[in-house]
């Protein structure tokens, strides 16, 4: 049904309780707003870039988000510019424990390569 609206350059999903959003290639070219602020995702894929070519701005507020090391890469598409995500106060890690009430954006990636080495060392 969106895949319609070729025209479409805003899209606000904000509070329906949507767990996912995925569209398909060749879909919303030029949508350049995304809001899925106040639903109920948990994590946010760099897919949504790839088949979004246009997207420049998106707002995950209010969404309980699961902040393992598998988030930096979405982070860092939304860290590109000062205007790639609306609401940046508002996005909080939910889970794992260590991480529940901070920003997302306060997370650091080194942290994550820490974790990992420390891993691999285990096995």
């Amino acid at each position: 049904m969106l895949c319609k609206l070729n025209g479409l350059i805003r899209l606000h999903l904000s509070g329906n309780k949507m767990k996912k959003f995925s569209v398909n290639w060749n879909c919303l070219q030029n949508l350049v707003v995304l809001d899925v602020s106040g639903n109920e995702f948990s994590t946010l894929s760099t897919h949504l870039w790839e088949v979004l070519p246009s997207l420049t701005t998106v707002d995950i507020s209010s969404n309980p988000l699961y902040c393992d090391c598998d988030i930096i890469p979405a982070i860092k598409e939304l860290s590109k510019s000062p205007t790639s995500s609306f609401n940046q106060g508002y996005a909080i890690c939910v889970a794992p424990e260590s991480r529940k009430g901070q920003n997302i954006f306060e997370i650091s990636n080194s942290a994550c390569k820490d974790s990992h080495r420390a891993y691999c060392r285990l096995q």
